[in-house]
């Protein structure tokens, strides 16, 4: 088979793995889930290496057994201690929050609150937001 044409055919495969790497790089800090800012971004910076045919689908549409949800786009989370220090932080992993959240603004107390695992479960990897402590 003539890989012109292809997807194979259309990448220089001198440096690829490096190159796979740079992208993955780039686009892993973007914030995205199934809607939003944040997958478009990612679908232009992976248009810059391979063709793409990006097509938008109007919120409301049905698909098969679904149905496209409201995009979430998020700007900015966090919590502070007692001391105005962040103590969990958007910015530093969007792990820290959950895709569709809803905003908030209000004190809590943290006095029922458990510090994160150290490890991932099951794999024996180190949790990344472990490193906060709730007082």
């Amino acid at each position: 088979m003539d890989p012109q044409g292809t997807l194979i055919g259309l990448i220089a495969t001198d440096g690829i793995g490096e190159e796979i790497y740079a992208t993955a790089a780039d686009v892993f800090p973007i914030c995205r889930s199934i809607t939003g800012d944040g997958v478009r971004r990612t679908l232009q910076r992976i248009a810059a290496h391979i063709p793409l045919d990006i097509l938008e689908v109007p919120t409301g549409t049905k698909v098969f057994d679904w149905v496209v949800p409201r995009e979430w786009n998020i700007r900015d989370a966090y919590i502070r201690d007692q001391r105005g220090k962040k103590i969990v932080d958007f910015s530093s992993s969007n792990l820290h929050v959950v895709s569709y959240s809803i905003p908030v603004r209000q004190a809590c107390i943290a006095g029922g609150a458990q510090k994160p695992p150290p490890y991932i479960a099951g794999t024996g990897r180190p949790n990344p937001i472990s490193n906060f402590v709730l007082r």
